[in-house]
């Protein structure tokens, strides 16, 4: 029922707008009101007439009826065949003079039967070249032609088919906006097909959409930026005191975005209040005279977290007048807490250098091939070697004698274990001068990285003398003690020996016998005494 009422609606329609209806309800009108109002008229004046004028008025009723429907008919027909004529014309001269190129196919072979100029300057093909062809030939041949022609179901209606890609005579491809229309072409059926070229609006599309991925990954990547740098943008509204903050000023901070309140009050509130009177001092500057803004503070968040944030901004105008200021807020906490280490360490490193600049041991700083980087001035002043002469070589080319070449391996070898040790050896000023010096070597390290060594050496030449001096007395007073208890007691023993015969004696020749020996043995007890005393205040002049 529903199909049946669209199909008079369709036909009520078509013959409303058909000239053919418009004829002939003219003329039924004009009969209509003809036929009443001149047998009214003769009703009234029946009784004028006598019967056979009234026949000859009805005659010619008729008469006149005829001739001027007819001729009413005529100009009627005339003037709706002018307008057919004129519309034809005109339709034929929108076909072929069209900007747009316009062509009518066979449905069933699909072979082309007219083109408009626009169709053959587009597609390079001239008119008798298309009438040899079928629309497959401008395909691309990923599309069937046949689907244009069954999705058009009504006759006389231009229907959207889509974009298609079609083949130009040089082989180029252009995009085609299609347009169908079923239509009556020399009395057969036939396909009526407007192509609007929008291969440029195509390239444009696709070219907007590059650019709208392009700047969309740019957004992403300038987002992730921010995020990573932690810095965040921000917009302030003079006029209406509004402070509006960027979503990564919530993530930054990592804030619950529904339950902040944004507003200018709200944000100096936050402002540590030691910093407030700066920040608001710097902002006033910005606003009242154009300055950028500038400035380093402190921002509170809660208990135990406080951040150190940095703030640039620009003013805006419009009219010549302030509008806003757009700015950024970067949080610096991390770089601050860097800093301040920084400083702490540039602190002790001048404690330190000032230290080892002061100390009187000789310090030397070496890289990873043991090449000097660094000497303090006790080591400038003792060997006589400035810094910049010794800068780069190797302490063992200019310091260490050929003869200490086991001590130089031993050093090597503990150099390449990268661990911290002492060694004893003696080093040659720049005069030659030999002297004794203990060296501590301690490795260097930066974040796990061997950097070198530093060593510090002690001059103990003092010390290595005096252990030399000891090594000495102690050969002469081994010497005397040799002499003590061999030499001194041979003697000794023969005048215990000859005192105790004395003792035992009467017989004075006998008496005066072992007098002369023991005379004898005290002589030679007595040079053994002024040896041993003549060797200790030559050799160990300091003892008494």
């Amino acid at each position: 029922m529903e199909v049946r009422t669209t199909g008079l609606t369709k036909f009520y329609n078509s013959v409303i707008k058909s000239g053919s209806f418009k004829i002939v309800l003219i003329y039924i009108t004009i009969s209509l009101l003809w036929i009443f109002s001149s047998d009214y008229t003769l009703y009234i004046f029946r009784n004028t007439f006598n019967a056979a004028t009234y026949a000859i008025i009805n005659s010619g009723k008729g008469v006149v009826f005829v001739i001027g429907t007819g001729t009413i008919l005529f100009f009627l027909i005339r003037h709706s065949n002018r307008r057919i004529v004129n519309r034809e014309n005109e339709y034929r001269d929108l076909y072929l003079s069209n900007p747009n190129p316009m062509w009518i196919y066979d449905p069933v072979s699909l072979k082309f039967i007219s083109v408009n100029d626009a169709a053959v300057t587009t597609y390079g093909y001239t008119k008798r070249e298309f009438l040899n062809l079928t629309i497959k030939a401008i395909r691309n041949g990923d599309n069937d032609a046949g689907n244009v022609v069954n999705a058009i179901k009504d006759e006389g209606k231009f229907q959207k088919s889509g974009i298609w890609t079609h083949v130009k005579k040089d082989g180029s491809l252009i995009f085609v906006d299609i347009s169908s229309q079923r239509i009556k072409f020399l009395k057969k059926d036939a396909v009526m097909i407007l192509a609007h070229d929008c291969t440029e609006k195509i390239m444009n599309d696709d070219k907007l959409k590059q650019l709208n991925l392009t700047l969309a990954n740019e957004k992403k990547r300038l987002s992730d930026i921010q995020e990573l740098s932690k810095i965040a943008g921000w917009d302030y509204y003079i006029v209406d005191n509004k402070l509006v903050l960027s979503d990564e000023m919530f993530n930054i901070f990592n804030l619950d975005k529904s339950k902040v309140e944004v507003s200018y009050v709200r944000f100096l509130k936050t402002v540590y209040k030691d910093d407030r009177e700066l920040f608001l001092k710097a902002a006033k500057i910005t606003i009242d005279e154009g300055r950028d803004l500038d400035v380093v503070h402190r921002f509170y968040l809660g208990k135990n977290d406080i951040r150190y944030i940095r703030e640039l901004g620009k003013l805006e105008y419009i009219n010549g007048i302030p509008f806003k200021v757009r700015g950024t807020m970067q949080d610096i906490t991390e770089l601050k807490r860097i800093e301040h280490e920084k400083d702490l360490i540039n602190n002790e490193n001048k404690k330190l250098g000032n230290i080892i600049t002061k100390i009187n041991n000789m310090v030397l700083i070496q890289d990873t091939e043991n090449r000097i980087t660094w000497v303090n001035k006790a080591f400038e002043d003792f060997t006589g070697y400035a810094l910049e002469e010794v800068q780069g070589l190797n302490p063992a080319s200019f310091l260490i004698a050929t003869e200490n070449a086991p001590e130089v391996t031993i050093i090597k070898q503990a150099i390449e274990k990268r661990e911290a040790f002492s060694a004893e050896i003696i080093n040659y000023s720049k005069t030659k001068q030999p002297y004794w010096v203990n060296i501590e070597f301690t490795p260097l390290f930066d974040d796990g990285q061997f950097t070198g060594y530093i060593s510090v050496h002690n001059n103990v030449t003092a010390r290595k003398e005096k252990e030399g001096e000891i090594t000495k007395q102690n050969i002469i007073l081994r010497d005397i003690a040799w002499l003590s208890s061999h030499e001194l007691r041979r003697p000794a023993a023969s005048i215990m020996g000859l005192m105790g015969l004395i003792k035992d004696t009467d017989d004075v020749a006998e008496k005066d016998e072992y007098l002369s020996l023991l005379d004898e043995c005290t002589t030679q007890l007595d040079h053994i005494i002024h040896k041993i005393h003549d060797t200790i205040n030559e050799k160990l002049p300091g003892v008494k």
